[in-house]
């Protein structure tokens, strides 16, 4: 296993820690449920947990590689190979006993807010045994929290690494990008210059593209996002006590609906995402003063030439929250995120996106600094292009087992920012799908309420999907 460099979309998260060292750390956690009643011996001691992840060390390369920084930053770190590895280092186990839905799910995200150790590899799992007392979940089932680096893998690539540890004989973790030689200052000094003429190279396509793009929204054959949202309590200020939640769905309901109604899996969390937010801020007498929109991450796996390990962009979708009618809704978010996406497609879009993978290092680290001084300027006055993030991570069928215990359910926790203090973590495993809510309870008291909202607005749905298409089978 020879040494690796980072390519710069897997370095920007790696920075974006360090330059924004006083808000959340970019550490992708998911968690997963296991029911260990029918398991005669279930895995619950630290001994047993770490002898586990000791024998699973070589499934994923993520789990035996250490990263090496270059003297000032001058190039890009390397992934390096760590044959010393003991799990010991990233297992944690914890016994929780009998609690209540509330404090488990405080307990979780206490934990899942920590930072990874980058002196280590980049990865930890943390085991919460003999769990009571929660609906929904068994008596004495076992939780494992998955925690990895965003710098080590994308959402997709966490989740192969995950299905590996769990004993999916078909998960296919990465293995990383192209051998390269690990050097030190001078050479990243060299490289550098090097780089900068591709950078230049690469600014020019982007001149070219954006004068194609204004060309192409000029005559309607493209729509940008709107600038113009408006400032909620989620897009102010920075985060502070987080609060999480979780509402469970049927991804087999869900489906229906959007077969029904010509629309995606996405379109109708995204709808209803927007009905339960717009609900919410207007029973806190904050109205809105137009639509809100959603920063929907979207996977390019396909893209010729990409050797990052993080192959996601960004999109910006209406939710038309100021439409109440949630099915009239649903078909407007169809059409917004198809136009959406046929946008970050075009060749063009991505001319101008791709600036990231030409940068130096240097002028990485100096950009998000320049995007930290910029962001507390606009603490002010600035306009937020999206509200709230929807992140949707499919985790594959339900066949993940923790020693001889199955694995029943599981969610994803999104990180808060600053300026974005609503994030949503979608997650289907088997049939169960969950959108988990992370926000800050300086501006959303009252978890509970939101939690509420959202199972309402799919009910609502469902309900209009039943009174306008009633020849099509949809949850009831």
């Amino acid at each position: 296993m020879g040494d690796i460099q980072l390519a710069a979309r897997d370095a920007w998260f790696l920075y974006r820690d360090e330059v924004f060292a006083d808000d959340s750390s970019m550490v992708m956690c998911g968690v997963y449920v296991f029911d260990t009643a029918g398991d005669p011996h279930p895995l619950r001691t630290r001994d047993e947990l770490v002898g586990w992840a000791n024998a699973r060390l070589d499934r994923a390369a993520i789990l035996r590689r250490r990263l090496h920084r270059v003297r000032w930053d001058l190039d890009y770190p390397f992934w390096t190979a760590a044959e010393d590895v003991e799990a010991a280092d990233h297992v944690e186990v914890h016994e929780v006993g009998d609690t209540d839905r509330r404090a488990l799910m405080a307990l979780l995200d206490h934990h899942a807010t920590k930072p990874v150790d980058l002196a280590r590899p980049p990865w930890e799992i943390r085991f919460f045994t003999r769990v009571r007392g929660v609906d929904g979940v068994p008596e004495d089932a076992t939780i494992a929290m998955t925690r990895y680096h965003h710098a080590a893998a994308d959402g997709l690539g966490a989740v192969q690494v995950t299905r590996a540890l769990f004993d999916d004989p078909d998960a296919r973790p990465a293995t990383g990008g192209p051998n390269r030689a690990r050097h030190g200052a001078v050479v990243g000094a060299l490289r550098t210059t090097s780089q900068t003429r591709r950078l230049v190279g690469a600014m020019s396509r982007a001149v070219a593209a954006r004068k194609e793009i204004a060309r192409m929204v000029e005559s309607g054959e493209m729509s940008m996002p709107s600038s113009d949202r408006p400032r909620t309590r989620f897009n102010v200020g920075g985060p502070g006590d987080r609060v999480v939640d979780v509402v469970d769905l049927r991804l087999s309901d869900v489906r229906r609906v959007a077969r029904g109604t010509g629309t995606t899996v996405n379109d109708v969390l995204v709808t209803i995402v927007g009905g339960a937010l717009h609900k919410y801020l207007v029973d806190c007498g904050e109205r809105p003063g137009s639509s809100l929109a959603a920063h929907v991450p979207w996977a390019f796996r396909d893209r010729a030439g990409t050797r990052s390990a993080n192959r996601i962009g960004a999109m910006i979708v209406d939710m038309h929250t100021d439409e109440g009618d949630p099915l009239a809704r649903l078909r407007l978010v169809h059409q917004a995120a198809s136009a959406e996406k046929e946008r970050v497609r075009h060749p063009a879009t991505v001319n101008t996106t791709t600036l990231l993978d030409h940068a130096p290092s240097i002028y990485l680290k100096s950009a998000l600094k320049l995007g930290r001084r910029r962001s507390r300027a606009a603490d002010a006055e600035g306009i937020a292009m999206a509200n709230t993030l929807i992140t949707n991570v499919p985790r594959g069928d339900a066949t993940l087992r923790l020693g001889n215990s199955p694995v029943i359910g599981g969610f994803g926790i999104a990180p808060i920012h600053r300026h974005a203090r609503l994030a949503h973590a979608v997650t289907s495993l088997g049939d169960e799908l969950t959108v988990c809510f992370t926000s800050d309870r300086q501006v959303m008291p009252d978890p509970a309420v939101y939690r509420a909202a959202l199972r309402d607005e799919f009910v609502r749905l469902v309900e209009r999907v039943h009174e306008a298409e009633p020849g099509v089978e949809v949850a009831s």
